[in-house]
């Protein structure tokens, strides 16, 4: 496959799967819309003309529709585990990033039905009821990944909402291929549904953005009486109730086919846990007492044997790790301290530190630019200390914790140095900090 595969061509699909997942999980938690008029028009223009290059983008390579052709292919053996083995994963289809795979696969498999014909252009991918059945595949193997880390939940209440017995008898069959432990007790189907269509939503929301801006037909206007997902899945063209997808014996054959052929390829580290979500800062205790004493017996790491403390300990906010700022001892090359240093590895030139002993919060951007924030520290009147002169009982700030968070998330760490030094720029020459030195 990696033959016939152009690099530039998988790097633009790629950038579309992760740019698409990448918005839906960052709105959902800042509570920014995704579909709508009240999106942003910047998103909405960019995703849009992101997914439509992708469409286009195997014809600025001088492939042929027989090398497409190839590349579907190998995508459907790969989906439905080729029993003959002439085309296997390298590892288990459970790490699979399922959205990547569905945005593979609509553009890819478009190639299959088309005949190679002289001084005629082939058609773009478009929606088509070939996309339905690729939507439809997998999703259902989406399902699969999802139901593996729903532990069976037992009955406390003696009313349940029916289920069809494809699905009881599938979901057992794959929590015992999986090797899921749990207790013969009665189960709580209508919990275990629910939790599924949790984990499965941001799939079919990310879908149905990419054919929303693949087709460019608008989906409708949610109701208040409405499920998100089943209106999501009802603009798919695909059943809106999910047991639906287990009725056929083909398809659950399929499912744990993939199940079995996977489990012997495991990875060392664990699969992706879905919902997923933005990363976060590193905890911080809700005392600021207790912080200043977990650093209490922190050396300085070159001088660690001779038990000298260091004057400056900094907390990284992204990664946890305590480091000696501003100390003669601990400067890498070019005299650059430890947290210029630490960002080159940690934060891609970029980084968001807390110096402990102070209370004060900076930021560290490249070409040797820094600003101070507000530390998510305060005390009993909501005010912070910066340098502890007034020496008052501090507390976590939610507030200011994730306003820093969400600076970093939005990418927006060099721009609030840019923002705070050009509003600090008539300060004296000997306000200004060496940041390079930190």
């Amino acid at each position: 496959m990696q033959e016939i595969w152009d690099a530039r061509v998988s790097c633009i699909w790629e950038t579309v799967a992760m740019t698409i997942a990448s918005v839906e999980v960052s709105g959902r938690e800042q509570g920014i819309p995704f579909f709508g008029l009240d999106v942003p028009s910047r998103q909405e223009l960019s995703l849009k003309y992101l997914v439509r290059l992708g469409a286009v983008a195997i014809y600025s390579q001088p492939l042929s529709v027989a090398t497409a052709e190839g590349i579907g292919q190998a995508l459907i053996r790969m989906i439905l585990e080729d029993p003959n083995g002439s085309y296997r994963t390298s590892h288990s289809l459970i790490y699979i990033d399922t959205f990547a795979l569905f945005v593979y696969a609509t553009y890819a498999l478009n190639f299959l039905f088309l005949k190679q014909r002289k001084n005629e252009h082939v058609v773009a991918t478009h929606g088509t009821l070939l996309t339905v059945y690729i939507f439809r595949t997998v999703f259902l193997f989406h399902m699969v990944q999802c139901l593996l880390e729903i532990s069976p939940l037992n009955s406390n209440s003696s009313s349940h909402d029916p289920v069809t017995k494809e699905f009881e008898s599938t979901c057992r069959e794959l929590w015992e291929v999986g090797s899921i432990e749990r207790e013969e007790l009665e189960l709580n189907w209508r919990e275990v549904l629910e939790e599924l269509s949790r984990k499965v939503l941001p799939f079919v929301s990310c879908a149905a953005k990419f054919y929303e801006c693949l087709t460019g037909v608008k989906m409708e206007g949610l109701t208040e009486t409405e499920e998100p997902l089943h209106h999501m899945l009802q603009y798919l063209s695909q059943p809106i109730n999910l047991q639906d997808y287990f009725s056929s014996p083909q398809l659950n054959s399929t499912a744990t086919t993939w199940l079995r052929a996977n489990l012997e390829r495991r990875l060392p580290y664990s699969p992706p846990i879905y919902p997923r979500s933005l990363p976060k800062l590193t905890p911080l205790p809700q005392d600021y007492i207790d912080l200043i004493n977990s650093v209490a017996d922190f050396a300085c790491p070159p001088n660690k044997s001779l038990a000298l403390q260091s004057r400056y300990p900094t907390l990284c906010l992204l990664c946890g790790k305590v480091l000696c700022s501003n100390s003669l001892c601990c400067q890498g090359e070019g005299g650059v301290g430890a947290c210029s240093e630490h960002i080159l590895t940690c934060g891609q030139g970029t980084g968001l530190f807390l110096r402990i002993r102070d209370s004060d919060a900076f930021i560290l951007a490249p070409n040797g630019r820094g600003t101070y924030v507000p530390p998510p520290y305060v005390d009993e009147y909501g005010e912070t200390d910066q340098g502890l002169r007034r020496g008052n009982p501090m507390k976590l700030s939610t507030e200011n914790y994730n306003y820093l968070r969400k600076l970093w998330i939005n990418h927006k760490l060099p721009e609030e140095v840019f923002r705070v030094n050009e509003k600090n720029v008539q300060q004296p020459p000997f306000l200004f900090t060496d940041w390079p030195r930190l």
